[in-house]
């Protein structure tokens, strides 16, 4: 355990002294990792014992990610120049052009859209709560994938709405820092929280807001000026957000904050764990887990058109299903968080936790450097969402999602053309 502690700390700091940024992705790694370990360190004894093996993939996938990110540094030494020695001049242009990065409109029809999708869903969950139920049975629900809608407005909902409602945090953060601060943006950004968290029955959809502002504010810093109103209204959103989400979890089991906190962030690892003694029960996955967002989309929309899932993608989906709550300690059960290195472990062992971490290091430091030093909020857009799966690298590979796929995928019709 200490090992993958001192390797999240090297990327931390190294990330730090050679990136010059706190939200670079090597430094953001190694920060959250460095989270999970003192988490885990600190509870060690409520958990069952861990094998080695589990922790040398996980070091291993940090020290990959880590030569991803200078990989990828390396191809762009000449723009690090660049950025170093004009000092956030280019974003000083993209913040001047950023009513014309921004397609209003279109993020506008798909917000109402949206909306009216996810209402009757979260209607009837609040029925549900008036029935007698509470959240964790939302939340099971959501997970089974019961649903008040079917035939068109379900698909949707699945392949429009919920990757817009990844985009609409980012989007608002965007706007409300770098652009015209539109108050119905914010407006409708806090109606889909709110629909979402009925709908899920979950915490996440609250924090993306706080997330997003936070990630965009530390990005741009030196171009960002927020008035005493400004600021109020910032704190006001994050008071508001940890009172939300700690009803929420009140009404998920009645644990504390803290003791949340310390499962979600320790209890990764153990089930992690768990989950690797079970291998052998788990179906091959052909090296598709990690793609079976996008794959499972494709086929889903042609599945309308007579094309069938194909009986090797049903294992597939098996082996990423990690929804049952098993136990990972004498008092301490848990499900989903089973890390990304899950996933990339299932698609070739060791090496695919090398490869597909080194693939993930270098890209996620390409668009770092595409959102700092180009104009195009394309590229801030995508960024931020790499920081949100890396946030949240202690649940899954997020890009293995059909969410967080199909988004990269919605984001060039969410901007206008640029003129010079």
């Amino acid at each position: 355990m200490l090992s993958v502690l001192i390797i999240s700390l090297l990327l931390l700091f190294i990330g730090l002294g050679y990136y010059k940024s706190y939200l670079n992705p090597m430094t953001l790694m190694g920060f959250i990792w460095t989270i999970e370990s003192v988490s885990l360190l600190l509870s060690i004894d409520l958990y069952y014992p861990i094998s080695s093996n589990t922790y040398a993939i996980i070091g291993i996938g940090l020290i990959s990610f880590m030569f991803g990110c200078f990989a990828s540094t390396k191809r762009s030494f000449n723009k690090v120049k660049q950025y170093n020695e004009r000092d956030y001049s280019l974003i000083l242009t993209v913040k001047q052009n950023c009513e014309l990065s921004l397609n209003y409109n279109i993020i506008f029809f798909l917000s109402i859209s949206s909306i009216l999708v996810l209402l009757p869903e979260a209607i009837q969950n609040y029925r549900m709560i008036q029935a007698g139920f509470d959240f964790t049975d939302i939340r099971t629900n959501y997970s089974n994938g019961v649903s008040a809608v079917t035939g068109i407005p379900a698909v949707y909902r699945n392949y429009i709405s919920k990757p817009f409602c990844l985009l609409i945090y980012p989007i608002t953060a965007i706007d409300f820092l770098l652009g015209s601060r539109r108050k119905w943006l914010i407006v409708v950004t806090a109606a889909i929280t709110l629909i979402n968290m009925m709908y899920q029955g979950g915490r996440l959809p609250i924090l993306y807001l706080v997330i997003h502002l936070f990630v965009i504010y530390v990005l741009y810093r030196r171009v960002i000026v927020l008035s005493k109103m400004q600021k109020i209204f910032v704190a006001v959103l994050i008071f508001l957000s940890f009172v939300l989400v700690s009803f929420v979890t009140d009404q998920r089991g009645g644990k504390s904050m803290q003791e949340t906190f310390s499962i979600y962030t320790g209890g990764c690892i153990p089930l992690f764990d768990n989950y690797l003694r079970l291998l052998y029960t788990t179906p091959n996955t052909f090296g598709l887990a990690s793609f079976s967002g996008l794959i499972n989309s494709i086929i889903a929309i042609l599945g309308n058109f007579g094309l069938n899932l194909p009986d090797f993608m049903y294992g597939v989906n098996k082996a990423l299903n990690t929804e049952a709550t098993i136990y990972i300690g004498p008092d301490i059960k848990m499900n989903a968080y089973v890390t990304l290195f899950y996933c990339f472990f299932l698609d070739g062992g060791y090496v695919g936790v090398i490869v597909l971490m080194f693939l993930y290091g270098y890209y996620s430091t390409y668009f770092f450097y595409k959102a700092l030093l180009l104009r195009n909020f394309k590229w801030v857009l995508i960024y931020s969402i790499i920081c949100q799966s890396i946030m949240f690298s202690m649940v899954r590979f997020q890009f293995s999602t059909a969410p967080y796929i199909l988004a990269l995928f919605l984001i060039p019709f969410l901007m206008k053309k640029k003129y010079n």
